[in-house]
This record gives C-alpha cells, sequence and structure tokens, in this order.
C-alpha cells in the first residue's frame, strides 16, 4: 500500500484496475465498475471508518475487484450470450471441449488472449464438437471466438 495524495499519482493506479476489469468482462457499465470498487475497498485501522474525505471508500484493492468481476461474470449458463455453446471443463489444464447443439458445426474457430493477440485460428468445417489442447498456454483468461451455423459468439474461459 501507498499514500497517494493527489488524483495525478492516484488516477493511473484505479484506471489500470478498471482496465483490468474490462478485460475480464467489456460489458461492465461506468456505475457497476464504481459499484465494484466501492464494495471491493479496503477498511483498517489507518483508514477509519468509511467512506471518508481523506481515503473515499477506503483502499484500493485490485485483487478484490477482479475476484469480484469473475464472480459476477459468468463463464457457463442460460444467462450467457452464448448460451447454446458449451466450454468444458472452465477452468482448464489440458483439453478444452467446445460442445455445440446436435446438426450444428463450428465454421470458424479464433483462441484469443486478454491482450488481443490472435493465438489460433481454425477455419475448416468441424462436427458439432470438437476439443482444443491448451497444454503450451500460459494460467490466464482467454476468449474463444466461434462462428457456426447459429451465430458468432465470444465465450470466455480460464486456463489454470
Amino acid at each position: 500500500y501507498g499514500i497517494q495524495n493527489a488524483v495525478s499519482a492516484a488516477a493511473p493506479l484505479a484506471t489500470g484496475v478498471i482496465a483490468l476489469m474490462l478485460e475480464l468482462d467489456p460489458s461492465l457499465t461506468p456505475a457497476e465498475v464504481l459499484t465494484i470498487l466501492q464494495e471491493t475497498a479496503r477498511s483498517d485501522a489507518f483508514t477509519g471508518s468509511t467512506p471518508n474525505n481523506t481515503w473515499g471508500y477506503g483502499k484500493l484493492d485490485a485483487k478484490a475487484a477482479l475476484d469480484e468481476v469473475n464472480r459476477i461474470v459468468s463463464t457457463e449458463g442460460p444467462d450467457h450470450q452464448a448460451f447454446f455453446v458449451q466450454l468444458s471443463p472452465n477452468p482448464v489444464r489440458n483439453v478444452l471441449k467446445i460442445t455445440l447443439p446436435e446438426q450444428d458445426v463450428i465454421r470458424e474457430l479464433r483462441l484469443v488472449d486478454v491482450m488481443g493477440r490472435q493465438l489460433t485460428v481454425m477455419t475448416q468445417k468441424t462436427g458439432a464438437g470438437e476439443e482444443l489442447d491448451v497444454r503450451q498456454l500460459r494460467p490466464g483468461t482467454y476468449f474463444l471466438h466461434l462462428r457456426s451455423a447459429q451465430g458468432r459468439v465470444v465465450k470466455r474461459f480460464v486456463k489454470q
């Protein structure tokens, strides 16, 4: 921890945490970002009762904020925009299984890291199920861009 007495010193730190949050979920609204930062800020004997005029809601806790984004952003489930594509297991260690409904086919698949770098491209038609070897990937968050007969989707998965 460190005290930043000016906006010019604190703003880059907060902006960096917000950028990491948006990498995990680009659909977060400004209000959601603010709420997560406020709810995950730490208070202690030094900050006193928060919110206050010196510490605001407390000490910025980047890990807690990112953990909260990961908690509220589903990697699977019918409420997710790409419910017709299932990834398992998620988180994954070695092989990621991609499952689509019967009679659907994968027409294009791209694997992208959180920096936006394209790692893998597959453009041939395959069946409704496919396995992707992810052993070579570093631990972290990745995005699978998939085009099928039912449309285009982006699914997030975590490599352990």
